[in-house]
């Protein structure tokens, strides 16, 4: 019963299609695909190539290619895109004819496109070498060999020797060039070889014409720079140099006039080397160095050079602290000079000879110890040096010394100062007749008030006390200066400090006794030549009795003028106590004061008491206050100007300080402004060596 139902239905359905128009049923029907390239009966020389169809609908689709004889060679699998790339290469044989139509997959049927036709014949071209040329001779090692081609194929380079080996393949590029290194192969020298170039297309390959080339690789030697031929070298570190036409591999090498290799420095590539000779060569020996190049697996060498290696080593100049001063327990700088910048070790020893303290080397020039750390002995004497390690050898300054004395901290005492200055005159004599007196020509007075702001950097204004005058209006009086003497000892008491500064004219008066030695400075025009006291000027004596009964306190005073170093002895300020002098000029010198309107001491005078941006004086070198040695060292040695003003002034102001057997006496005294100072002043006499533009007289007391 249930089969003959569907009987029935099938029955009834095939009776209700065949009712539907013919329109219709045909609208039904599969539409064929419509083949547009490759044409029919194409011949295809290019193995990769793209198959494309149309189509009204969106179906799926199959790209099938056959053989005449109906053999499948390809069937790409259903895809909804209407173009399908293939690579033929890889299905088909060179120089066949295929078919090839599109099968459409809709409404549960299928359908193909027409056939059409085409030959598979792909082309291969050969490449043309260009460099080297044929027959070429190679004389670098490493040769670029290039081609052309009008495709973007894959190539390889070969070559083979005379006996057909190939004795190198570059392996497949897609380059039109290979730069090839003919001694890694190895290539023979002398030896012709044959290149050509293989082309892989579509399947197929093909070679370039050969090409015969001589691989006969050249040298050439470096020529030698420097050093020149039989020179001198006193330094341990030099460059050696040479120059040559290319870029090569060198090795400089120095040996013994016997022979033996004393440094070699390995292949390189650059074309000078520094060598620290003192590691590998003797001093005061001669040798000769050449330098090997190595090109093309050849080596070749420069011409010979000679040279003396005779290293120099250059003694240093202590600087700091003075020989013969006396320091106190603060941390102090010791410092030196040297015309090269070598390595440097500073050493203490004490009286039995045995080193206390060494810094370990250093490039440095200076350095600060904490002399409480080491430790010294209070009182005692040590000498000090600084080593210096150049070009393997090493030399020693001379000793300086120093005594140690050891100090209390003071936070009580003040300080108090008296700055004087006159405007003067310029005079012009002729033998010893005046024919000249120029006004206003050393403004003195600007010195003084100038000294009196910077005094004010190291104590109260109200302790600063400032006296000047004009030539042209009557000076300055002695009364006048020893008053405010008396009215600052009045105020001081004892351990605090005076600071006297006077700058002025100094000169000599001529006369018959003994007075003719007595130094003078020039305070008014009141001058009596028969009078060894004339009221115009002020002599050694009676300065140093204006200053007179302050033993108890600590006294520093600063001449600024000609011959003032004539006021500490014959009875002047040496016969105090506890004084100190700084003066611009010894006892038969001249100061000079261009291109200031006061003297050029003055002016380095008003830097030493000047702040830096720290807020410490310059002259005081380890910042931990004020000392007259400090004081002293930053006027002789550290100021900058000191020596830039020798060079302006041409030649010296005079003829150089003291001779030997008139020895310049240096104070020991200390006087920090944080409060540190000695507990008493030491005396010690020290031989000038002062420069001829600032003159300085130091000493101290008891």
């Amino acid at each position: 019963m249930r089969a003959c139902t569907f009987a029935w239905i099938n029955i009834l359905f095939c009776i209700a299609f065949l009712s539907i128009p013919s329109q219709l049923r045909q609208a039904m029907a599969l539409t064929k695909p419509t083949l547009n390239s490759p044409s029919n009966h194409a011949t295809l020389t290019d193995a990769t190539n793209t198959f494309k169809w149309s189509h009204p609908y969106s179906d799926k689709y199959e790209l099938k290619i056959k053989t005449k004889g109906g053999t499948l060679k390809y069937a790409s699998g259903k895809t909804s895109s209407k173009s399908k790339t293939v690579d033929l290469s890889k299905y088909l044989s060179p120089k066949s004819e295929y078919k090839w139509y599109v099968v459409v997959y809709a409404n549960g049927t299928d359908d193909s496109s027409d056939d059409w036709w085409f030959t598979y014949e792909p082309r291969i071209t050969k490449p043309i070498s260009v460099s080297p040329a044929n027959n070429a001779t190679i004389t670098d090692s490493t040769c670029t060999f290039t081609w052309t081609h009008p495709y973007d194929d894959q190539y390889e380079l070969k070559i083979k020797d005379s006996s057909g080996s190939i004795v190198y393949a570059s392996g497949k590029t897609t380059s039109k060039s290979k730069t090839v290194d003919l001694n890694a192969i190895p290539l023979n020298h002398g030896k012709t070889y044959k290149w050509y170039v293989v082309v892989y297309a579509n399947g197929l390959e093909d070679s370039s014409e050969d090409r015969y080339f001589i691989f006969n690789p050249q040298i050439t030697k470096p020529e030698l720079d420097n050093p020149k031929n039989d020179v001198v070298l006193t330094d341990a570190v030099n460059i050696f140099a040479w120059s040559h036409p290319y870029d090569d591999q060198y090795e400089l090498k120095i040996k013994t006039k016997g022979g033996t290799l004393k440094y070699a420095s390995g292949k390189i590539k650059q074309k000078s080397l520094q060598v620290d000779l003192s590691n590998c060569l003797a001093a005061g020996s001669e040798y000769r160095w050449y330098v090997a190049v190595y090109a093309n697996g050849l080596i070749d060498s420069s011409e010979d050079r000679w040279f003396k290696y005779d290293p120099r080593i250059t003694k240093p100049v202590s600087t700091s602290p003075l020989d013969g001063i006396t320091i106190n327990n603060r941390k102090r700088i010791f410092s030196w000079s040297h015309p090269y910048n070598d390595k440097y070790e500073l050493k203490i020893k004490n009286d039995s000879g045995n080193i206390i303290y060494q810094s370990g080397k250093t490039s440095e020039k200076s350095i600060t110890i904490d002399l409480d750390a080491i430790p010294l002995k209070d009182g005692a004497t040590y000498k000090w040096y600084v080593v210096v390690y150049a070009n393997g050898l090493e030399t020693s300054s001379e000793d300086r010394h120093f005594v140690y004395h050891k100090s209390d901290a003071i936070s009580t005492n003040q300080i108090y100062a008296l700055t004087v200055g006159i405007r003067s005159y310029g005079y012009l004599y002729a033998g010893p007749v005046l024919i000249y007196k120029k006004p206003d020509y050393l403004w003195c007075d600007l010195g003084a008030t100038k000294m009196q702001e910077k005094f004010s950097n190291i104590t109260s204004p109200s302790h600063i006390e400032v006296v000047t005058g004009n030539m042209t209006h009557g000076g300055v009086s002695k009364q006048t200066i020893k008053e405010k003497i008396d009215d600052i000892k009045s105020k001081i008491h004892a351990g605090d400090l005076f600071i006297l500064y006077i700058h002025t004219h100094g000169f000599i008066l001529p006369h018959d006794d003994d007075s003719s030695e007595i130094r003078y400075l020039l305070i008014n025009e009141n001058l009596d030549t028969g009078s060894p006291y004339p009221d115009g000027a002020l002599t050694v004596f009676e300065l140093a009795s204006y200053l007179d009964n302050m033993s108890a306190i600590h006294k520093w005073v600063i001449l600024d003028a000609c011959y003032s170093g004539g006021f500490w002895s014959n009875g002047g300020l040496g016969s105090l106590k506890n004084i100190s002098l700084l003066a611009a000029a010894g006892k038969d010198e001249q100061t000079h004061f261009r291109p200031y309107n006061f003297s050029i001491f003055t002016e380095g005078l008003a830097q030493a008491f000047s702040k830096d941006t720290d807020g410490h004086l310059n002259a005081d070198r380890d910042n931990n206050g004020l000392t007259f040695d400090e004081l002293y060292e930053y006027m002789a040695v550290w100021w900058t100007q000191t020596q830039e003003f020798q060079k302006l002034i041409g030649t010296p102001v005079v003829d150089g300080g003291y001779a030997d057997n008139d020895p310049v006496p240096f104070t020991g005294d200390m006087w920090a402004v944080t409060a540190n100072r000695s507990s008493e002043t030491v005396s010690i006499r020290k031989k000038s060596n002062i420069s001829p533009v600032l003159h300085f007289i130091l000493d101290g007391k008891n």
